[in-house]
């Protein structure tokens, strides 16, 4: 059962000049904006790449945007208005067209004090909106599992413990099976992450991967390489049919940009479905 609900939005979101004026790429972000709905968040971003500012709007992990009934962006002192529900004007190729609900600004027109984007200094913008989203049925048996208290084999991840059912396990990995018949009682990983370990560790549950508050073009690069990192642990550890999984995620996320890097990656970790 899905749920389906409504959401406004308004919101202000003041930033000093200085964030612009070292010409860096950077990905910032408001506070969490909450929802009618417990724990489900939404936020505004403001990512700076190549020349171009653009300034869009996503929703938390779990919650679906259904439909932007209205979304717009305004800075007044510059007389600036934006309709963030409509396509925004990118630049061919460049890495903002993969991004949704989006205004875009050349860098150097911000900082034009002619176009009076600031005001003592600082940038004011104003968001106003009405959202309709979807929110899955709150706990499915995958859910319930992962959630459960009678885990029953450790993962140590530097300092951080990750557990996980040895039944669950099993199904997926020889040499992890291997290891609970030979009665061992941990594994302790010291070449892979916690993210790495925690998602691959998710997949074995059939839940999507866990990937932080990182929005944006930096964010994809993020994902691609957290999920090749699970797609390297789940090769090492001889889990096929996790692997698989892992590559159909993964799939979403070919771009120009990193096409020939996956399709190396799929022949050096044996996983021809990510080669398509």
């Amino acid at each position: 059962m899905v749920y389906t609900f409504e959401q406004k939005i308004a919101l202000d979101w003041s930033i000093k000049k200085e964030t612009f004026m070292n010409g860096a790429n950077s990905c910032i972000s408001t506070e969490d904006i909450e929802t009618s709905i417990p724990k489900y968040t939404s936020r505004f971003h403001l990512e700076q790449k190549d020349g171009y500012v653009a300034i869009y709007f996503n929703e938390s992990e779990g919650m679906e945007i259904k439909n932007i009934k209205e979304m717009t962006l305004s800075i007044p002192s510059a007389d600036f208005n934006a309709d963030l529900s409509k396509p925004a004007d990118v630049p061919k190729g460049h890495d903002f067209e993969y991004l949704e609900y989006i205004a875009v600004i050349k860098h150097d027109e911000i900082l034009n004090p002619e176009n009076k984007f600031f005001v003592d200094d600082i940038l004011k913008m104003e968001f106003r909106g009405l959202i309709e989203c979807e929110k899955p049925e709150p706990e499915s048996l995958s859910d319930t599992l992962w959630n459960a208290k009678d885990k029953d084999f450790p993962f140590i991840v530097g300092k951080k413990e990750i557990k996980a059912h040895k039944l669950i396990l099993r199904q997926y990995s020889s040499i992890l099976s291997e290891m609970f018949n030979s009665n061992v009682k941990q594994l302790i990983i010291d070449d892979f992450d916690w993210h790495t370990v925690n998602n691959t560790l998710r997949f074995c549950y059939g839940l999507p991967p866990r990937y932080g508050v990182c929005y944006g073009t930096l964010a994809i690069y993020g994902i691609c390489e957290n999920l090749l990192n699970c797609l390297r642990f789940a090769n090492v550890y001889n889990m096929p049919i996790i692997k698989e999984r892992i590559a159909h995620t993964l799939s979403k996320y070919i771009k120009r940009k990193n096409v020939c890097e996956l399709a190396n990656k799929s022949v050096e970790y044996n996983a021809p479905e990510l080669k398509g």
